[in-house]
């Protein structure tokens, strides 16, 4: 298990790697976000924004190892905005009242220095056909109204194990069967 030593951060991010260990593997630790492809305009290359992270997950994590943010401040951010939003976008069923505490956690291993997964501090939620252990999960229907797992599911086991911070169950159609959520049992 390949963990980031004295908390460099990593931009070398490959899907097998993570996959492959759980954690990042990098051959290379750097802040700057790849060249772009070759241009003919000199002004152009001249634009490349150097040490600026090329994904959200990205950002979230040079904020924290930065300490620009906590983990705390993301998740009540994050919170913040489904607080305001979710009446009206009806996109989520449960929001986890954990939240905060996963991100305590990821903020005292950060003072501790001790390493963290690559994932550590980024908000994700789950759609809710998939298993939480702390959560119910209807699948979308009545019929599993009050079930709550005895387990998490291998991806959500995985993406806590990474450190992630899990916000939620999203809505789906029930039991995944069509695309649009307009066949969810709680939320149209």
């Amino acid at each position: 298990m390949a963990l980031l030593p004295n908390f460099s951060f990593c931009s070398t991010i490959t899907r097998r790697s993570f996959l492959s260990h759980g954690l990042i593997t990098c051959s290379s630790l750097s802040t700057h976000a790849p060249s772009p492809p070759p241009s003919s305009s000199s002004t152009e290359k001249t634009a490349v924004q150097k040490h600026k992270p090329h994904s959200e997950i990205l950002r979230i994590r040079e904020s924290l190892l930065s300490r620009e943010k906590t983990a705390v401040e993301i998740a009540e951010e994050y919170l913040q905005r489904l607080k305001e939003r979710e009446p009206k976008v009806k996109s989520f069923l449960f929001v986890s009242e954990q939240a905060i505490q996963e991100a305590e956690q990821v903020d005292k291993r950060i003072a501790a220095k001790e390493p963290l997964g690559p994932l550590a501090g980024v908000p994700f939620a789950v759609k809710d056909n998939i298993c939480t252990v702390d959560m119910p999960s209807t699948g979308g229907s009545r019929i599993l109204e009050h079930y709550q797992p005895p387990f998490d599911a291998t991806a959500v086991r995985k993406m806590k194990e990474a450190g992630a911070l899990t916000l939620g169950k999203t809505n789906l159609d029930e039991f995944g069967m069509g695309s649009s959520t307009e066949g969810s049992a709680f939320q149209v």
